[in-house]
């Protein structure tokens, strides 16, 4: 089985290349958070999922909707270790795109993508923890964003290959990253106009 998980912008599940609808979006979120996280416990997913639930009710919850999942994508999708964790099959292939962030050279797969916001205006009702937890994704890969385009850029400016600053100036997402850095070059270049000082400055 094949599965691909689209975390940016609005997310997207696909199995075998069909995409899998859930009319549930509570139990759309607890799926996207396995897979993102690979392996999780139960304890875990009932204080993100059903903290306003009493304990014996979270767990009821809990167990009913991985019960949905298996029977939505297959029983073996998702291993229990007891009753403590939850976690995906290893003979399950899965690409996520996030993963583009910490592949080497996926720079040009990573301009092509016309989104970058982890789980876009994703809301879901009472569930406070998973609401943090996509706002602090949101600011981890706003973060990765910037570490691995600035110096791709810097570097494209260096060595006049405009490849990656097209598709950067073209892109609504990293448009103002590029604006950015271009304002950066077109100041130094009137304050040290010299080539070594520009040099230094996109080597930094």
């Amino acid at each position: 089985m094949k599965v691909e998980v689209h975390f940016l912008g609005q997310p997207e599940i696909l199995i075998d290349h069909v995409r899998l609808t859930i009319t549930q979006k509570k139990i759309e979120a607890m799926l996207l958070y396995i897979l993102f996280n690979g392996t999780c416990t139960r304890d875990e997913l009932v204080a993100i999922f059903w903290c306003d639930c009493d304990e014996e009710g979270a767990r009821g919850n809990l167990r009913n909707s991985l019960y949905k999942i298996r029977n939505l994508i297959g029983k073996d999708f998702l291993l229990t270790g007891g009753r403590s964790y939850i976690s995906l099959n290893p003979k399950v292939e899965i690409f996520r795109d996030t993963d583009l962030f910490i592949m080497e050279n996926s720079e040009q797969r990573l301009l092509e993508l016309n989104r970058f916001c982890f789980l876009d205006k994703y809301y879901l009702k009472n569930c406070p923890g998973f609401e943090e937890w996509v706002c602090s994704m949101q600011n981890t890969y706003e973060r990765l964003l910037r570490e691995r385009l600035l110096p791709a850029m810097r570097g494209s400016f260096k060595k006049g290959d405009h490849v990656i600053t097209t598709y950067a100036e073209h892109n609504s997402v990293l448009r103002p990253l590029y604006q950015l850095e271009k304002a950066n070059i077109i100041t130094l270049s009137i304050t040290s106009p010299t080539v070594e000082g520009i040099k230094k400055h996109l080597q930094k």
